[in-house]
């Protein structure tokens, strides 16, 4: 198993907290690895993060290292878990927000970019790359899992 988040600081606290594992600070958008060299590819709770102008980017980094077959599977926030208290962000379109974050380890309150998907918008974007299996709605988030070509 190998994780990666491009935050030094988290990826030191998942370093500390699981030694077992190796976990490297990478983007997502350009990841370290050699092509087709993963069976399966996780992503929990990290494309929402993602703007849509890096969606291509990203979502052919995750095919390049995938085998082909490999499985794909991702969670992202679904239209249920809007709250009022989050913030639009002005010119960036209807489902793009700035949610209040707070940080466990410093208690510092931080404003995080998220863009929210319908299930529409999920196959349309996840389709482009791979072969979807699966897409359901579960505790306000999508599950989707993904076979790639």
């Amino acid at each position: 198993m190998i994780g990666c988040d491009p935050c030094a600081s988290l990826v030191s606290i998942a370093q500390s907290q699981h030694p077992s594992v190796d976990i490297l600070v990478a983007d997502g958008c350009s990841l370290p690895f050699q092509d087709t060299s993963m069976e399966v590819v996780l992503s929990v709770a990290v494309f929402h993060h993602i703007a849509p102008t890096d969606h291509a980017a990203f979502l052919g980094e995750v095919r390049r290292v995938l085998q082909p077959q490999g499985i794909f599977f991702a969670t992202v926030w679904a239209p249920s878990a809007i709250k009022t208290k989050w913030t639009r962000i002005p010119g960036e379109g209807p489902a793009c927000y700035r949610v209040p974050w707070n940080d466990k380890y410093s208690k510092d309150v931080y404003d995080r970019y998220y863009y929210i998907y319908t299930m529409l918008e999920i196959q349309e974007i996840f389709g482009a790359f791979f072969d979807i299996l699966e897409i359901r709605e579960e505790c306000k988030n999508w599950y989707i899992r993904c076979r790639n070509r």
